[in-house]
């Protein structure tokens, strides 16, 4: 059966984010390794296995062939980026008959391409992040784009990885401005929850553990993220403190939504996060800057005016866009962002179900205004 989730109706308040799946509890993958070099043996990271199948971009399995010292011993197929039904599909035909396990080895578009070949192909998935801009590699879900890659759909996956190898060593390698990204992608966690949160009871114990996930993710980043990414430029030398950081972008995020489910999940920051995706000149930058910048939209729009004004401070300081301004986007797209954020199949009606294009539009010009 599909497991993808997806409105149909304009007339039901549940977004992408919502479904049969999307409702149980996920805790991670079966093995969370944070280990300095723990990646630089890839024969090691697949010694269960006989036929590994490693699914990356070519700039991420160049970046992980210089890190090991030589080429990765497997079969390799190389995505696209689009992160497409039809990318995942033509992967996982692509799979020769024996293999028995895939590996997803780069950024996001990459690990959720991978997860989605392997819930096509039924196997069992090992993730080897090279960057840490977003929780994917934690996350049993893939975030789906169109050939345009607009937003199109979350694709939740019965089962996690049986392994994901962190090592901080690989992804102190990659751009600074990756990291930047992973910041912004999860302080949203703790905002949208929160608002999530407000409007809906009962909350379980395990709502609550997810809830505070995303409080000490908040904490955490705010409190250490200015050090790690001064001194991030000059070799990172400081593996311990990277290694944090990188557990709270990728194992806090996760945890947030799997054990909160739907109410950890998305709303109004991943919402302009997800109508930006409509702007052709966006499709470039990052996942966590757009998810960032929507954090300020959603205060703005409830009032928040004092934690948009602290944020943004934070934000100028480590490097993270204020304003449309900052991402190369004009005014003139307002109204079509705001539109579509209010949509019913983005997560915007998670905490404010009566929201509409015109308020959101507000918000982001009252932000604009700053």
């Amino acid at each position: 059966m599909d497991a993808a989730i997806r409105i149909r109706s304009k007339g039901e308040h549940m977004s992408e984010y919502q479904g049969p799946l999307a409702s149980l509890v996920r805790s991670g993958p079966d093995q969370y390794i944070n280990e300095p070099g723990s990646a630089k043996d890839p024969a090691a990271l697949t010694s269960d296995w006989r036929h590994p199948a490693v699914i990356t971009g070519e700039r991420a399995r160049s970046a992980y062939e210089a890190y090991a010292g030589g080429p990765v011993p497997a079969t390799v197929l190389v995505c696209d980026g689009s992160v497409t039904d039809r990318n995942a599909r033509e992967l996982a035909d692509a799979l020769t008959p024996d293999t028995d396990v895939v590996v997803a080895l780069g950024g996001g578009r990459a690990i959720d391409t991978a997860k989605e070949v392997a819930h096509l192909r039924t196997l069992p998935l090992v993730v080897v992040p090279t960057i840490a801009s977003t929780c994917a590699p934690y996350s049993a879900l893939s975030v789906i784009y169109d050939e345009r890659h607009a937003f199109l759909k979350v694709s939740h996956h019965p089962r996690n990885a049986v392994k994901l190898v962190v090592d901080p060593a690989l992804i102190a390698r990659a751009p600074k401005q990756y990291l930047l990204g992973g910041i912004g992608d999860t302080l949203a966690k703790w905002y949208e929850a929160k608002a999530v949160f407000d409007i809906s009871r009962p909350h379980s114990a395990l709502d609550r553990l997810g809830l505070e996930a995303a409080r000490i993710a908040r904490d955490e980043l705010l409190e250490q993220s200015t050090t790690v990414l001064e001194h991030y430029d000059d070799g990172c030398g400081d593996h311990a403190a990277l290694g944090n950081l990188i557990d709270t972008i990728i194992a806090l995020g996760g945890a947030v939504g799997g054990f909160a489910r739907t109410k950890g999940r998305a709303s109004g920051a991943h919402a302009i996060h997800d109508a930006l995706t409509i702007i052709p000149e966006l499709h470039a930058t990052l996942h966590g800057l757009k998810v960032a910048y929507g954090i300020l939209v959603q205060l703005t729009y409830v009032g928040e005016i004092e934690q948009v004004e602290e944020l943004s401070e934070v934000y100028r300081r480590i490097g993270l866009p204020t304003s449309l301004r900052d991402m190369g986007v004009p005014a003139s797209a307002i109204d079509r962002i705001a539109t579509r954020a209010a949509e019913p199949d983005l997560s915007w009606v998670n905490a404010f179900p009566h929201a509409t294009g015109a308020g959101i539009a507000s918000a982001i010009r009252q932000l604009e205004s700053v």
